[in-house]
């Protein structure tokens, strides 16, 4: 007849681990996994144009998507709205003897294989195009002596911060786009560079239909970003500090 201990010294079926979770550890791990499906959802749901509601929501979520780079908001590509415009960033470095050499990014022919060039897309869309998607983006330094003559204090006022905000934002991609300086610099080993943001336009249904030329240039638009030389910091351009038009 078999002992009473015989259940206990059984030998456990192979591939079962020695311990279960604690119901603490249980409760711990369920909840990290709702919270982080949570951030996933609210990060492409507030992506823009979207509700009041979604934008509160997201809110507390923001310091662990910015965290985890879950923010990077690559769903735009998709949804609700697809981008109506292409990116790339063209660069002109100098060297020291004065000869300067041009070149792009992403550039198919050199950023092989696929990934790089992913890597690089993804750089000039998520990094530098953000910066100045439009006129409308640009907040200048000042308004027409005439417009102020005339304008009420509380649009002086608005503008006043909306200023404020533009200028801050800039100061956040500084680092971003220092950074991509001196990557060029240090490549090509040479001591400045330049940056400009070259925007191509996707052409509407309607432009197709009416016979428009995917290859002309109408459909491309091209903005200086900023300069850098070796051992300095990132300057913008004028048009980009909005000191000039």
């Amino acid at each position: 007849m078999p002992s009473p201990n015989a259940k206990k010294n059984r030998a456990k079926p192979p591939g079962r681990r020695s311990a279960d979770w604690s119901p603490a550890a249980r409760t711990i791990a369920t909840v990290a996994l709702l919270l982080h499906l949570a951030a996933v959802v609210l990060a492409s749901w507030s992506i823009p144009p979207s509700s009041e509601l979604s934008q509160k929501a997201v809110t507390p979520f923001r310091p662990y998507l910015r965290a985890t780079y879950l923010n990077v908001g690559g769903y735009r590509f998709f949804a609700p709205n697809p981008p109506t415009h292409s990116n790339r960033v063209r660069y002109e470095v100098t060297f020291e003897d004065g000869q300067k050499k041009q070149g792009t990014f992403p550039d198919r022919d050199v950023h092989r294989p696929r990934l790089a060039y992913h890597r690089h897309f993804m750089i000039a869309e998520q990094v530098v195009a953000p910066v100045v998607l439009s006129e409308e983006d640009i907040v200048p330094a000042s308004l027409p002596p005439a417009y102020l003559a005339e304008a009420p204090p509380e649009e002086i006022k608005r503008h006043r911060e909306a200023r404020r905000e533009y200028v801050a934002s800039l100061k956040q991609q500084e680092p971003a786009l220092q950074s991509i300086a001196e990557h060029l610099l240090h490549a090509h080993g040479a001591v400045h560079v330049r940056l400009w943001l070259v925007q191509r336009r996707v052409p509407t249904p309607q432009d197709v239909i009416g016979g428009a030329e995917l290859t002309d240039e109408k459909w491309i638009r091209e903005r200086r970003l900023g300069e850098m030389t070796a051992g300095e910091t990132w300057q913008w351009s004028e048009y980009i500090r909005g000191e000039r038009n």
